[in-house]
């Protein structure tokens, strides 16, 4: 064999080696690859294909591309075949729908095989990479950041991230409801100067917690860019990146309503404690005066009753509250020089009246300089109080110096504790009424059984008009069955020691032991004891029980012999008054209180009395 041949043979041998080689480079290639002329015929398909497909190199070779991949796919990307073929270089992502299998997702380099230089294409190289896992990673990455993007954006409350140095690095749109500065002037600043400066330091340590790493939540305040104080609820939750805090979100609500309202019935229950158990009138008007007035931080606050008849003129003031030193007391003052005519109307009718400006209102303006103008009132809540269809009260807020826009909470909060005065008031009127009655039935009462009883008997109402006990003449004895008898031997020595005749101390005696029998059977038992004056010659008894007392009913009752009044006097109290000079009788829920006395010699008849 000559040189010649040897090296064409070794040539030969080395250019299959390579074709070899670049035959399993591209078969085992984790990509599609193939080669396909000017009619969309394969002329080449690497392994990878055929198997994506299902099909043996040497079917798919020589095929139409629609074959293959099945006419809708082909359809879809025929029009970039066609581009590549002129000759451009074409690379695209798309979903395609083949025929046999799930659709995929495929990123493509359409290459113009250029080779011959006479510009011309034969044919392209296809090259096609399944991109499908990376296309479904960054779907749910796309949607998790639509939804991130749509919590943030639309979302109601305000939310925000700011960086470890506390300057702003997003907002979003509620931000600026909340604090009244546009999402470009907040991007700009800190968030440290809109919180009021009296909670700057807890939220500074809130917030040094949260770049700790510990999510936080509590309640501060912020001053909106007009000025006003809002207060709102925050969650601050640490911003993690490779395990390391690289600044904080934050979620800010408005609660400043609901402060409000949690202060408000705050306020109505204490004032309730204070006053409910209130049983004078002027204090009561007077707490809930000054309450409300520091409360919503009035001017003055008044309340005034008058009469609801002709024959009661003017409007006398009950009570009122200022918080300032000029405004000078409106005692004496009726609503002729309070309210011109349009007003006066208005509250008569018992229509609740908001004035936020004296000055300006189409109902005060006229009356302005006539009425309202000296006084320097600006604003007033006003609610008149009927009784029997009749301007019977009125509580009036009001405002001095300034003008006040009433909320729909300032009118609610002066509305309700204004009925609750007006009721609170029309119930002590009517207690007062009843215990009037009451204290007039008792005093007739009192009057007809000391009459009927020829002065020997006293109804007291209180212990103040019990006798001044006399001189004790033994030690308090508790009442039982068997102390009774010595009840009736301390009673007899006192007797004998003022010189009481025999016959008028066995007078006494039944008295003491019928008063002392009805405080053990009726009473449950008690206390007794026995007192004197040596010098005019008197024994004086005091028995008390602890029972349920006497009804008012039973009273009469023991004027008759032989009647009960069982669980209060018992059947011996009309031989009581028969025997004693005098009784005292105090009787109520808290138990009966009898004090007798006897004198030494028969007393005058009760009807001399006026005589001598």
């Amino acid at each position: 064999m000559s040189d010649l041949e040897i090296t064409d043979t070794a040539e030969g041998r080395r250019d299959g080696e390579t074709s070899s080689h670049l035959r399993f480079i591209i078969d085992t290639a984790p990509v599609l690859i193939s080669y396909i002329d000017r009619n969309f015929h394969y002329q080449f398909v690497n392994e990878g294909y055929a198997e994506w497909f299902g099909r043996p190199v040497v079917e798919l070779q020589g095929r139409h591309v629609r074959d293959a991949v099945g006419a809708a796919a082909f359809d879809k990307v025929r029009h970039l075949l066609e581009s590549a073929l002129g000759g451009e270089r074409v690379t695209y992502e798309a979903a395609m729908p083949y025929e046999n299998g799930p659709a995929r997702y495929v990123h493509t380099q359409l290459v113009p095989d250029t080779r011959g230089g006479s510009g011309s294409v034969p044919g392209i190289v296809a090259v096609v990479t399944d991109v499908s896992a990376r296309r479904a990673t960054e779907r749910q990455l796309e949607e998790s950041e639509q939804r991130y993007r749509s919590l943030f954006d639309w979302n109601v409350d305000a939310v925000f991230s700011f960086d470890l140095s506390g300057r702003f690095t997003s907002v979003n749109a509620a931000c600026e409801t909340i604090s009244g500065y546009t999402p470009e002037e907040l991007l700009t600043q800190p968030f440290l100067p809109l919180i009021t400066p009296d909670l700057a330091p807890l939220t500074l340590r809130h917030v040094h917690r949260a770049r700790q790493g510990e999510s936080q939540t509590y309640e501060t305040a912020l001053t909106q860019k007009s000025g006003r104080r809002i207060e709102i609820s925050v969650t601050n939750i640490p911003i993690l990146v490779g395990g390391e805090v690289v600044g904080v979100y934050g979620i800010a609500k408005d609660i400043t309503a609901r402060k409000r309202r949690e202060r408000r019935r705050q306020f109505l229950l204490q004032l309730n404690e204070r006053t409910r158990f209130l049983s004078d009138r002027d204090r009561l008007v007077e707490e809930t005066l000054r309450s409300v007035g520091e409360f919503l931080g009035l001017s003055r606050v008044w309340y005034s009753e008058h009469g609801t008849s002709d024959a009661e003129p003017g409007m006398p003031l009950r009570l009122d509250w200022r918080n300032r030193d000029d405004l000078s007391p409106m005692a004496d003052t009726s609503p002729d020089s309070v309210w011109g005519a349009v007003l006066r109307n208005d509250l008569s009718a018992g229509r609740t009246l908001a004035v936020s400006d004296y000055a300006t209102d189409s109902r005060t303006r006229g009356d302005w300089d006539a009425y309202y103008r000296r006084s320097g009132i600006t604003a007033s809540f006003t609610i008149p109080f009927l009784r029997g269809g009749l301007w019977a009260a009125v509580l009036s807020a009001e405002m001095y110096g300034e003008s006040r826009a009433w909320t729909p909470e300032d009118s609610e909060l002066l509305e309700s504790i204004a009925q609750r005065l007006w009721v609170s008031l029309e119930n002590l009127r009517v207690l007062h009424s009843e215990k009037e009655n009451v204290s007039r039935q008792r005093r007739f009462l009192r009057e007809i059984l000391s009459s009927l009883t020829e002065g020997r008997l006293q109804l007291c109402d209180t212990s103040d008009d019990l006798p001044a006990p006399m001189t004790p003449a033994s030690p308090a004895l508790t009442l039982t069955a068997a102390s009774l008898r010595g009840l009736r031997k301390d009673t007899e020595s006192a007797a004998e020691r003022v010189g009481m005749p025999p016959d008028r101390c066995q007078d006494l005696l039944t008295a003491v032991g019928e008063a002392g029998m009805n405080a053990v059977v009726h009473g449950g038992g008690g206390q007794a004891r026995v007192h004197t004056d040596d010098r005019r010659g008197v024994v004086q008894v005091w028995i008390s029980d602890n029972g349920t007392g006497i009804s008012e009913e039973a009273l009469p009752y023991a004027l008759e012999i032989g009647k009960s009044s069982a669980g209060s006097l018992g059947h011996g109290f009309w031989l009581i008054l028969k025997t004693a000079d005098r009784v005292w009788l105090q009787t109520g829920a808290g138990g009966t209180t009898v004090v007798l006395e006897q004198e030494r010699a028969t007393p005058d008849p009760f009807w001399m009395k006026g005589l001598l």
